[in-house]
């Protein structure tokens, strides 16, 4: 396993409690490489790390988060990622619908959605990571959106802000939302707090990314080698 601490050209720092401090570009870069290595697209890894980022920015375990979305998929990321969709309900061909899939569907789809058909999305994994794709989708269209889990509402609003019941999302796994279009703002929102000197995350979230990021690099060969730095086999001095 790769060190986690050279990820970066700086690499993360540490806090007083052990945690890696790492910036939410180093965030970004990280679920690239762990999407990617984990079998997704590399489109599909681009948008989980610009999701992943957003959620850092909230305060929120976006790292860990994925991780554990990763873990769960593993082995059945096709089925988990198969969505099936009506103008009421969208299922997966497994017992969980991948958010990052999911979360790309609603932003493709933002402007066929209609305030009055509110859509089921059955069995969510981690929905969280649906969360910055819901407020991707309220800027599309211009119009609030509503996300409901059982007793927990989340409103996204199209100029960015989230309402403050976003942690209450964070501990969701595997719940059927229900989206609903046109939510107005009737206040209860909180604005991002992203600390400039990074994201506290810990040394395993930060392993277990990198468990599938490292997936992704090339193993060296005789010919990598002959075709990088340095001169070869051949001496032109």
């Amino acid at each position: 396993m790769t060190d986690p601490t050279i990820q970066s050209p700086t690499g993360p720092t540490s806090d007083a409690g052990g945690r890696l401090v790492v910036s939410l570009s180093e965030i970004d870069a990280m679920t690239r490489k762990a999407v990617r290595g984990a079998g997704y697209a590399w489109g599909v890894a681009e948008e989980a790390g610009r999701a992943v980022r957003r959620l850092a920015v909230h305060r929120l375990n976006g790292p860990g988060i994925v991780a554990d979305l990763l873990e769960t998929v593993s082995g059945n990321r096709a089925g988990y990622s198969t969505i099936t969709t009506s103008a009421r309900e969208w299922t997966a061909d497994a017992d969980g619908m991948c958010p990052l899939n999911a979360g790309i569907l609603l932003s493709d789809r933002a402007r066929l959605l209609e305030p009055a058909r509110p859509v089921v999305l059955t069995g969510v994994l981690n929905p969280a990571l649906l969360v910055p794709f819901a407020a991707e989708a309220a800027k599309l269209r211009g119009d609030g959106l509503l996300l409901t889990a059982g007793p927990r509402a989340l409103a996204v609003m199209p100029d960015g802000r989230v309402a403050a019941t976003l942690p209450g999302f964070a501990a969701l796994y595997r719940s059927t939302l229900t989206l609903t279009v046109g939510h107005r703002d009737h206040g209860g929102f909180e604005p991002a707090a992203a600390s400039a000197d990074g994201y506290p995350v810990t040394a395993d979230v930060w392993r277990r990314l990198d468990t599938y990021a490292r997936e992704t690099y090339v193993p060296a060969s005789e010919a990598s080698r002959n075709a990088g730095a340095g001169a070869g086999l051949t001496d032109n001095d």
